[in-house]
């Protein structure tokens, strides 16, 4: 007995001691890896001279683990020898501070429009600084990024942006040449962009294929021949070209599939701001019969595609879809639709669905004001509804369905609004249309119900009843209470 009682006590010192040691292990590491190594990073470049910014990044994959990355910014007109310097600086510092808790994957250093991936390896940060200097000194030139790429050894992918007056299919030839001719950068990538952005080419298919650029260059010239072209974006066997009329797109679609070495190469032509999807005509990728609409799509995008304040507009087979700068101009887009159909009666086909959508830009923060959604003979009442309810907050509409919604925002604990609000829409709702509110109370607090219209409602709670909040039921209740109590509806 006593040799069996010294085993456990034996057993339990060594279970203490290395559960101890753990301990001790884990409060040295860092809960959160990724973080605090970027915390760490900028405090080291703080006061660095030629750095601007830093901007950490990373992900805490696991408690005291993490990957960690960041952009650094250095000052416009900061010499090739001191972003040299800066680089060697930030390569020792990744050496340094990669542990088995912590990885950096990399770290992009920009400065005046051109920038590199820099890692660990000096070597490597070496060819990236040639490769870089050169390209920053090239006068056709408006900036570039080098990038690496995936065992970090080599150059991964070059992106070049022309500098003014200069095309970007010259700033092309710039990076084939170099990938050509650099064993480091031998087979990258290479992405080429004009000035502004709006026309680019790349040696490389979506899924990453490298092939011939010929036919995809070919149709874009001729098109750019005789037509003022806004956008573009080319790859090997593919070309989307926006011409600056909408009125143009058919001759575009013309020019392009007919010029010479363009065979095979697929197009989708488009112009002013309208952006045809889903037709088998040159302007997108064709998805099903798209021929059933095809005389009402046409004779609504011919009335509105030069309406003011119209921002955009995105036609499919089944609906068009309008980007409107706001309410009025939403009127204007449904005045236009009604007078093209009373000359020329396009509609679509017994049996096949069209709806017209009208929405307002989606801003950075916060909810787009309004969208709406109705077959075109049905667009002025949904107006009208819209208008009767749009000074309550962001709505959405949508009547072109088999089964209509109206979602609403009030703000909670104005009771007030939301009795004039349900008002209003109890007495334009159809019956069996799904109402929805949110309720908010802030920007990240929000109560949703959600009901059936008719005269008298009973809301169920859409969590039951043990999980739904006290806040969430008393929402609800006010809003069956308050709908309940006013007049008949339609």
């Amino acid at each position: 007995m006593v040799e069996i009682r010294s085993q456990v006590v034996a057993r339990a010192v060594v279970v203490t001691v290395a559960t101890l040691l753990l301990a001790g292990t884990l409060s040295s590491c860092r809960a959160n890896a990724a973080t605090e190594a970027g915390t760490d990073f900028s405090a080291e470049l703080a006061e660095v001279p030629g750095v601007l910014s830093v901007d950490p990044g990373g992900n805490n994959t696991l408690p005291f683990t993490g990957t960690a990355d960041a952009t650094v910014e250095l000052e416009p007109g900061t010499s090739d020898e001191r972003v040299g310097e800066i680089v060697d600086l930030i390569g020792a510092y990744q050496n340094e501070h990669t542990t088995t808790a912590l990885t950096w994957t990399s770290v992009t250093v920009a400065v005046g429009g051109f920038a590199l991936e820099v890692v660990d390896t000096r070597a490597t940060n070496g060819e990236e600084m040639r490769v870089f200097t050169g390209l920053r000194d090239d006068p056709l030139l408006g900036g570039a990024r080098l990038e690496l790429n995936a065992a970090r050894d080599a150059g991964g992918s070059i992106g070049l942006t022309a500098a003014a007056g200069t095309s970007f299919l010259e700033t092309l030839r710039t990076g084939q040449d170099l990938v050509s001719s650099d064993p480091f950068y031998r087979d990258a990538a290479v992405v080429a962009s004009s000035a502004d952005g709006l026309r680019t080419v790349s040696t490389r298919t979506a899924d990453g294929a490298a092939g011939s650029l010929d036919g995809a260059i070919a149709a874009y010239s001729a098109v750019a021949a005789q037509l003022t072209v806004t956008a573009a974006e080319l790859a090997p066997g593919t070309a989307a070209i926006r011409v600056e009329r909408y009125a143009d797109a058919a001759a575009a679609t013309a020019l392009a599939r007919s010029a010479p070495g363009a065979a095979g190469v697929a197009l989708a032509v488009n112009g002013g701001v309208v952006t045809r999807s889903g037709f088998d005509d040159g302007s997108g990728d064709s998805s099903g019969d798209a021929s059933a609409n095809a005389a009402i799509t046409d004779a609504l995008l011919a009335a509105t595609a030069t309406l003011d304040g119209v921002e955009q507009i995105v036609a499919r087979p089944a609906s068009i879809t309008y980007t409107a700068a706001d309410l009025e101009t939403a009127q204007s887009i449904a005045a236009a639709i009604g007078q093209a159909q009373a000359k020329s009666p396009a509609k679509a086909p017994a049996g096949t669905a069209f709806a017209v959508e009208i929405q307002t830009p989606t801003p950075q923060r916060g909810q787009r004001a309004f969208a709406l959604a109705a077959a075109p003979a049905d667009l002025d009442d949904a107006l009208a509804f819209a208008r009767a309810t749009s000074a309550f907050g962001p709505l959405e509409i949508r009547t072109a369905e088999s089964a209509p919604t109206a979602e609403f925002t009030v703000e909670a604990g104005d009771t007030d609004g939301l009795d004039a609000l349900l008002r209003t829409v109890k007495s334009m709702v159809a019956a069996g249309t799904t109402v929805t509110l949110t309720m908010t109370e802030d920007t990240r607090t929000s109560t949703r119900v959600s009901f059936e219209a008719a005269d008298q409602v009973s809301i169920e709670s859409s969590l039951g009843a043990e999980r739904e909040s006290a806040v969430d039921a008393a929402a609800r209740e006010l809003v069956e209470s308050t709908w309940n109590a006013l007049p008949a509806g339609r």
